[in-house]
């Protein structure tokens, strides 16, 4: 048995069944384990970031993010943890992609307790093994001679860098900024008073005041001036008043100290606030399961990982009191890698699923599997913006083709006719909006 230093040992479990979830806390508690539970793919791959358990015990059958896509993102974060799969199913076929996907065993539900424990302490053992094998090889690595020793030496370096120290967990993704937290608390209760909602937001002059001059724009102005939340309230709904503080509070969360680097970020906002508004105008066209708001803060936080990073790039550069002299440095990393990072930061915000796939999706040539309207949707935006706007989107290498986009127009019965018709009201609305956040 190994010397084990970090006693107890971390085990996560996530399974959608809370009956499992219990019975495998109250055996794995008995034994001595730090037990944390999770009740879907998407809550565990989040708690497996922020608590870095050593084993996580997973079912295979979950709705949303199953145990396949589960092991391939922990694989894509970077998560250490050895992964055993469960489920009642014991179809060949799943026990087998698992296992290529990184899982050490597999364990069929009902399972005896003696056949847990074995499993869990073998996966134990693997988890220390691994560590003890990566510390000797670091231990044994020769350094390199001269200047390369001190690698990364270059911009792009530095981004590569960041990246990898957030994969590896010692970079902790932030939590979903306080004020947006309360107000999504608030408004998923129907009786929640106007007057709670109305203080939360009038507790920020700043943010109180971004809402009036909004509301109070040509594009929403009917009748008398707007002087109060409860009154802008009342002229947009809760729902659009909740993706406009979204906008104002998440754009002037994470800004680079560096001007260099906040002027590309202005440059990613603006971007993504044509896209939402424009997402959002069309999902209120096509109607039916599309969700506007839904649709909104898709665009809006589609490239929110490039502007976290940025924002990392930042703050590196204050503690090593050397400024980025060239922006576009960094652009071909940013473009490649920024999507998982913005998928992983919208998991820990908890963020609906379909905000979360297009965070991970938008930037893909041909449409993801299974198919998501919302995603056609975010092409079709892409094409509107692109009319709507004369900066382009830093974040991709090229255009959506002609193509593509009729296609995806076809999927939600769309015509070019009928999107030249509202690009006005997108562009009138854009006017009142997209000088709010980091620019």
């Amino acid at each position: 048995m190994m010397d084990r230093s970090e006693s107890p040992d971390r085990v996560l479990v996530v399974d959608d069944d809370e009956q499992t979830r219990r019975v495998l806390e109250r055996s794995l508690r008995r034994l001595g384990y730090d037990i944390t539970l999770a009740a879907n793919g998407a809550e565990g791959l989040r708690l497996a970031l922020e608590v870095r358990p050593h084993v996580i015990l997973s079912d295979i059958r979950m709705p949303e993010l199953d145990g396949h896509t589960l092991l391939r993102r922990l694989g894509a974060q970077g998560v250490e943890s050895v992964v055993i799969v469960m489920s009642a199913h014991g179809d060949m076929d799943d026990v087998i992609d698992v296992l290529r996907n990184g899982a050490v065993d597999y364990l069929r539900k009902p399972w005896a307790p003696a056949e847990l424990m074995a499993a869990i302490e073998r996966a134990i053992e693997v988890y220390h093994q691994r560590r003890q094998g990566r510390a000797a090889k670091e231990a044994e690595a020769p350094a390199a001679p001269g200047p390369a020793a001190d690698k990364p030496t270059g911009p792009d370096q530095e981004l590569v860098s960041l990246l990898d120290q957030v994969r590896r967990g010692e970079i902790t993704l932030p939590p979903f900024p306080p004020v947006l937290q309360e107000l999504r608390a608030l408004l998923s209760h129907a009786d929640t008073p106007m007057s709670e909602i109305t203080a939360l937001v009038e507790r920020d002059p700043r943010l109180a005041a971004q809402v009036l001059r909004v509301v109070n724009s040509a594009h929403y102005a009917r009748g008398s001036r707007i002087t109060g939340i409860g009154m802008a309230v009342g002229r947009i709904g809760l729902r659009q008043l909740q993706s406009l503080v979204n906008t104002i509070v998440v754009g002037a969360a994470h800004q680079a100290k560096d001007p260099v680097l906040r002027k590309l970020q202005a440059r990613i906002w603006r971007y993504s606030v044509t896209r939402a508004v424009s997402m959002r105008a069309l999902a209120e066209l096509v109607g039916g399961q599309l969700d506007p708001e839904t649709a909104y803060a898709a665009g809006l936080l589609g490239d929110v990982g490039a502007l976290f990073l940025l924002w990392l790039l930042g703050e590196r550069a204050a503690t090593s009191s050397r400024s980025p002299s060239d922006a576009e440095t960094y652009l071909a990393t940013l473009r490649a890698q920024h999507h998982e990072t913005g998928a992983a930061l919208l998991e820990r915000w908890q963020m609906d699923a379909a905000v979360v796939e297009i965070a991970r999706n938008h930037h893909l040539e041909t449409p993801p599997a299974p198919p998501s309207p919302y995603w056609s949707l975010a092409i079709l935006a892409v094409a509107m913006a692109d009319k709507l706007t004369t900066a382009d989107d830093p974040t991709r290498t090229s255009a959506p083709s002609a193509e593509l986009i009729d296609r995806c127009g076809a999927d939600l019965r769309i015509g070019t006719s009928v999107v030249q018709k509202i690009l006005e009201s997108v562009r009138r609305e854009l006017a009142a909006v997209t000088d709010i956040g980091p620019v």
